[in-house]
Formats: C-alpha cells, sequence, structure tokens
C-alpha cells in the first residue's frame, strides 16, 4: 500500500449516444470491463466518474481532493 486513495481517476465524456438497454459502450467498459479487470483482477483501486463521486460534484475538484488525501 502506498498510502494514495486511489490508483486510478477514470473520466470519460458521457455524451455518447445510448444503446437500445439505455447505456453506451463507452459507459459499458467503463463501468464494467475497467473495474473487472483492473480491481478486480490485477488488485487496483479506480475512482470512476459517476460511481465514486457524489452527483453534481465538480470532477476537477473531487480529483485534486482525493490526490492530496
Amino acid at each position: 500500500n502506498d498510502g494514495k486513495l486511489y490508483d486510478a481517476y477514470v473520466v470519460y465524456p458521457r455524451n455518447y449516444k445510448s444503446s437500445t438497454d439505455g447505456a453506451s459502450r463507452v459507459e459499458h467498459f467503463v463501468h464494467q470491463i475497467l473495474p473487472d479487470v483492473l480491481e478486480n483482477k490485477c488488485g487496483y483501486t479506480l475512482c470512476i466518474y459517476g460511481r465514486d463521486m457524489l452527483p453534481g460534484e465538480d470532477v476537477v475538484t473531487a480529483v485534486e481532493t482525493n490526490i492530496r488525501k
């Protein structure tokens, strides 16, 4: 443990068109594939926009605050 709260911050554009099930391919990759591989299989801790930040929270401020912890 290096003392960091997160190993990586994942911020992505949320303006992609949704597929028929309501989730875009980007959102599927970010919320399903990345955590499965990087968190579950490799042991990294990700901070993912839309999952680990409060709704309406400024992304840049949240990332800067978490990096300083």
